[in-house]
């Protein structure tokens, strides 16, 4: 699914919510929905807020967009990736630390979205794209004896 950010009547974040929500109802992984709904949101939030235009092959600027992919292999993983062409990889920032009410307060400010997606998967990584832009994506293990691809950032 691809999102166009520069379009208001396209919520990009409901729109993913959506996508996930339905995909893992097929694929009967509603157990994870509601996670993989909250990381897919932030993602696409992140490259509404924060990606810069992107430039078609005759070097005039384009549209924002982010593209959506969900991968499963059964019983071994499932995977949510959002693809931009913002070369700017992402900043991941301070550690989430929970103290109670109080990391409720810091999680109002901004910089926390990423670590929030850290902490609700196995697995959170991002690198850039050969033909420019980047890919980010998140990961869940199904089952701890199978394969988990990539590890770490980078």
């Amino acid at each position: 699914m691809v999102l166009v950010a520069d379009r208001p009547e396209q919520p990009m974040s409901r729109a993913a919510k959506h996508l996930v929500w339905a995909t893992l109802a097929d694929w009967r992984l509603l157990h994870l929905a509601g996670d993989a709904a909250l990381c897919a949101a932030e993602l696409v939030s992140n490259v509404q807020e924060h990606a810069t235009l992107a430039v078609d092959t005759h070097s005039q600027p384009g549209l924002r967009t982010a593209e959506v992919i969900l991968s499963c292999l059964p019983g071994w993983l499932l995977h949510v990736e959002v693809r931009d062409g913002d070369p700017r990889l992402p900043v991941l920032g301070p550690p989430l630390v929970w103290d109670g009410p109080a990391v409720l307060e810091r999680l109002r400010e901004r910089g926390r979205g990423l670590r929030i997606v850290e902490a609700l998967t196995d697995q959170l990584a991002w690198r850039p794209l050969p033909g420019g832009g980047k890919t980010v994506w998140c990961a869940w293990r199904l089952n701890a004896a199978g394969p988990a691809g990539d590890q770490g950032q980078g």
